[in-house]
Order: structure tokens, then C-alpha cells, then sequence
């Protein structure tokens, strides 16, 4: 299945990405090093971020790991959080099935990577790859991802080039939603023209 949404003009609707917020679990804070000192502030934290960078009309796709509560705790997490909800489901999501994460209310529950088509502010024909594990791709492909937290991607994956990969964990995008919009400003613009000799 590939996701495919077309870019026209800005203002049309939103597009964020988040990845990883990882909602009740205690280790991730020390682990990845989170400025918070205990699970609520973490879970309250990121409630607010995520409400205040995104409208109820925008859609977010949730690059993977979203919660380690119970079915119960993550709807009630889920429920507060404004937005057209996406996931891919990530290697902690995987225990629980589609209805599941369905009923904890994402409006699309996906196991695979997707393409997401766009078009480009110079009227081209691109897309990116949306995943939560970094993906092995074309050196003229670009992927989107999570996974690896505040780890930089060369030293989990000595293979891949860093250049084509941008994560959208949460440690790295400042504990909020990322804009499509500025996705495309600040990586994808320099990476296709770099790559297409422009």
C-alpha cells in the first residue's frame, strides 16, 4: 500500500511526523536522557507540544512506538491528541493488532513503509519513504524515520549514509510534531537539488 498525497499549494492542510514517544514508560526517560523527571510530566509534556503544533484537520504520521500502557491508558492518551492520525507501527507496537490500535484511536494503522507523494514548490513529481526502522534505500530515495532515538544513525546502521535519513524520534525534533512543510525547507529541497545537479 502506498500513501499518496498531493502538495499543491500551502495552506491546503498540514502534514507533521512524530516518532517514539514511548507514553508510560519510565526507562526511556534516563535512557534516552529526556528532560523530565518522572512519566506524568514526560506524558503531559508531550500531550501539550503535539496539541499546540497541531490542528484537529492536519494529519500526523506516527512513525512508530507510541505507548507502553495498557489498551486503556494509550486510547486515553490517544484521545487527547489533536489530528488526523497515521501510524506505522513500530517493533513495540507490533504485540498489539490493527483493531487495537484502531480502538486506541488511530484513524490508520500501518505495518510496512509507505511512500507519501508530493508535489514540489517547482510543480515536480517526488516522495519520500515513511518507516519506523531506517530503511535501505536508492542514493536518490528519502527516507523518513524513528526508531533510533538520540542515536546517530552511523553508528546503528554503519552502512546507511546519513544524508538521505532524517529521524523524526522525538529527541531529535525537539519533543513536537515536524511540518511537512519544513521537512521539505530545510532537507529535502537541498537534498534533490544536490542530487539532481541543479
Amino acid at each position: 500500500m502506498q500513501i499518496k498525497i498531493y502538495l499543491l499549494e500551502r495552506g491546503i492542510r498540514m502534514i507533521y511526523f512524530i516518532s517514539d514517544t514511548h507514553f508510560y514508560h519510565k526507562s526511556i526517560i534516563p535512557y534516552c536522557k529526556r528532560p523530565y523527571s518522572s512519566i506524568e510530566e514526560m506524558n503531559k509534556k508531550l500531550i501539550e507540544n503535539w496539541n499546540y503544533t497541531v490542528n484537529d484537520d492536519d494529519t500526523i504520521y506516527f512513525l512508530g512506538d507510541f505507548s507502553f500502557g495498557n489498551a486503556e491508558q494509550s486510547h486515553a492518551i490517544c484521545n487527547q491528541l489533536k489530528g488526523i492520525k497515521v501510524i506505522i507501527r513500530g517493533n513495540h507496537d507490533r504485540d498489539r493488532g490493527k483493531q487495537s490500535w484502531e480502538n486506541i484511536g488511530f484513524d490508520l494503522v500501518l505495518d510496512s513503509p509507505q511512500k507519501l507523494y508530493y508535489v514540489d514548490r517547482n510543480h515536480n513529481f517526488k516522495y519520500v519513504i515513511l518507516s519506523h526502522e531506517p530503511q535501505y534505500i536508492k542514493d536518490n530515495e528519502f527516507n523518513i524515520h524513528g526508531h533510533i532515538h538520540d542515536a546517530l544513525l552511523e553508528s546503528e546502521y554503519p552502512d546507511m549514509k546519513s544524508n538521505n535519513h532524517l529521524c523524526v524520534c522525538v529527541e531529535r525534533i525537539n519533543y513536537k510534531p515536524i511540518s511537512f512543510e519544513d521537512i521539505q525547507k530545510d532537507y529535502l529541497e537541498k537534498f534533490f537539488i544536490e542530487k539532481e545537479g541543479r
